[in-house]
C-alpha cells in the first residue's frame, strides 16, 4: 500500500508541483515580501500537475522499460478523471484570479508581460504544437539544449511569477528587476539546469535510441560527470556563497547555502550505477525542497 502511494505522490506529479509550490515561498520569503494569496500556491500546483502529467496521459500501451508510462496505462481511466478534475480546477483559479486583480492589469508595463509570457511559450513548445512543421521544435527532442531550456522556464516560474502575482494584489508593491532578484534567478536557473542534466542520464537509452544529442548521449556518463555536471556544481555552489555572503552575511548562512551542492556532488557520483525511477524522482527532485529549505533556514536563524 505504502509503495502504491508513493508510486502516485511521485508518478502523478504531486511531488513535483509541490517543489514548485515551495520554491515559489522561497522567493517571496528570501526577498522579504509577505506571502502570495493562496489561490496564486494552488495555481502554480494545479498547472504543474496537469501540465507535467499531459506528456503520459495519452500512453496507449504498456512499457517493459519505463516504469512511469505502464503506471499511467494501468491507472489511465482514474488518471484521465483527475486530469479533467484538476483542469477544471485550473481554469475556475484562473478566473477567480483574474476577477480579482484583472483592473490591475492594464497597469502592468511591457516588459513584465514578456518575463511571464516566456514560461507559457516554453511550456507550449516544450511538447510541440500539433501543427504540420511546428512540431520539429519541441524542447523535448533539442538534445543537450533542453535542460538549460527546462532551467530558464523554471527559473522565470519561480523566481519571477511569486512576484508578479504579488505586485497583482498589492496597489502599493511594486514588481522590480532589482540585483537580488536577477542574481535569485540565475542561482535558480544554474540549479534546476543542473538537476535536468542529472535526469538525462535516466532517459540515456531512449534519448540513443530516438538519437537526441543530450549531454550523456553524447560523452556518455564519465565524461558528463567530469566536464558538464562537475563544473556547473561548483558554479552553483559559488553562486549561492556570494549570493549570501551579499544579502545574508553571515558565516553560517554560506554554508548552509552550499549543503545543497555538496549533495548534489554524491547524487552525481552514485548515479554512475543505474538507479530506479524513484530514486530520480524522490532524490533529485528532492533537492528542490532542500535548497529551498537551506535558503530559508539560513535567512530565517541568521538574520541582519
Amino acid at each position: 500500500m505504502l509503495k502504491k502511494i508513493i508510486s502516485a505522490i511521485l508518478f502523478g506529479n504531486y511531488f513535483i508541483a509541490l517543489c514548485v509550490v515551495i520554491l515559489c515561498i522561497q522567493t517571496i520569503f528570501i526577498l522579504g515580501y509577505s506571502y502570495n494569496n493562496l489561490l496564486f500556491y494552488c495555481l502554480m500546483f494545479l498547472a504543474t500537475v496537469v501540465f507535467y502529467s499531459s506528456a503520459y496521459i495519452q500512453q496507449t500501451s504498456p512499457s517493459s522499460h519505463n516504469r512511469r508510462a505502464t503506471w499511467y496505462y494501468t491507472h489511465r481511466k482514474i488518471i484521465l478523471s483527475i486530469q479533467y478534475f484538476f483542469c477544471s480546477l485550473l481554469v475556475l483559479t484562473s478566473i477567480k484570479l483574474f476577477f480579482d486583480y484583472g483592473n490591475q492589469l492594464e497597469n502592468i508595463p511591457v516588459w513584465q508581460y514578456i518575463i511571464i509570457s516566456f514560461p507559457i511559450a516554453g511550456a507550449i513548445f516544450y511538447y510541440g504544437l500539433p501543427m504540420r512543421g511546428l512540431h520539429k521544435l519541441s524542447l523535448r527532442h533539442t538534445g543537450w539544449f533542453k535542460p538549460f531550456a527546462i532551467g530558464l522556464v523554471w527559473a522565470c516560474v519561480v523566481t519571477f511569477y511569486p512576484i508578479f502575482f504579488k505586485q497583482l494584489a498589492s496597489s502599493t508593491f511594486r514588481f522590480e528587476l532589482t540585483n537580488q532578484v536577477q542574481f535569485l534567478f540565475v542561482r535558480n536557473f544554474v540549479f534546476i539546469s543542473l538537476l535536468c542534466i542529472l535526469f538525462d542520464i535516466k532517459d540515456y537509452k531512449d534519448d540513443y535510441n530516438k538519437n537526441v544529442k543530450t549531454f550523456v548521449v553524447r560523452l556518455g556518463k564519465n565524461r558528463t560527470l567530469a566536464y558538464i555536471i562537475i563544473p556547473l556544481i561548483l558554479i552553483n555552489g559559488l553562486l549561492d556563497f556570494f549570493y549570501t555572503d551579499i544579502y545574508q552575511p553571515h558565516f553560517w548562512t554560506s554554508i548552509i547555502a552550499i549543503i545543497p551542492s555538496c549533495l548534489i556532488f554524491w547524487i552525481s557520483v552514485s548515479l554512475l550505477q543505474h538507479k530506479s525511477i524513484f530514486y530520480y524522482l524522490l532524490k533529485i527532485d528532492g533537492m528542490l525542497i532542500i535548497k529551498a529549505a537551506c535558503d530559508m533556514i539560513g535567512f530565517l536563524i541568521f538574520k541582519k
